[in-house]
């Protein structure tokens, strides 16, 4: 028989034997993912990554898990991770990071564009735009009114509503 460590794990399980904390939380984890590799369905910047550490810092009990998850819109074990892991990336590779960062965002807006969404001021300056601009540009909420209408006396004289006097 072929022993790995979840076999392990799972038969000293079922022998009673008592788990350390870390297979416990590594059992539960391996359950609830159902065998599945870690894919998060949203992705944050290094920037926010370096923020939900640095708010965790300054104060763990009003930045909790559960709080920081709510405001990033995020699962609570993605929050524990990004809290959990120690590595620091040196100069070299946060440049790289910041590239490819700026690079997934170009692309990502690329193909907002091509489908009509209109990309964001940033990425309009970098050159991303609808092929034939399929958004229209804003309209003036301003509202003309005749200048006739203005003239002073003639408000109340006319016996005539709000609605007419506008326009």
């Amino acid at each position: 028989m072929i022993s790995t460590k979840s076999n392990e794990s799972n038969e000293s399980q079922a022998r009673g034997a008592i788990l350390e904390p870390w297979q416990t939380q590594k059992n539960a984890l391996k359950k609830k993912l159902g065998g599945q590799a870690w894919l998060p369905r949203k992705r944050l910047s290094p920037d926010a990554l370096d923020g939900i550490r640095e708010l965790h810092a300054q104060d763990p009990a009003r930045y909790s898990t559960a709080a920081l998850a709510d405001q990033f819109n995020v699962s609570p074990d993605a929050i524990r991770r990004i809290l959990k892991s120690k590595w620091i990336p040196n100069a070299a590779e946060q440049v790289d990071r910041r590239r490819r960062w700026q690079k997934r965002g170009e692309s990502i807006w690329s193909q907002m564009a091509e489908l009509g969404v209109k990309p964001p001021k940033k990425w309009r300056d970098e050159g991303i735009t609808t092929p034939h601009r399929m958004y229209k540009a804003k309209q003036s909420p301003h509202v003309a009114i005749a200048p006739e209408r203005l003239q002073p006396g003639k408000e109340g004289s006319s016996g005539t509503s709000l609605f007419d006097r506008i326009l």
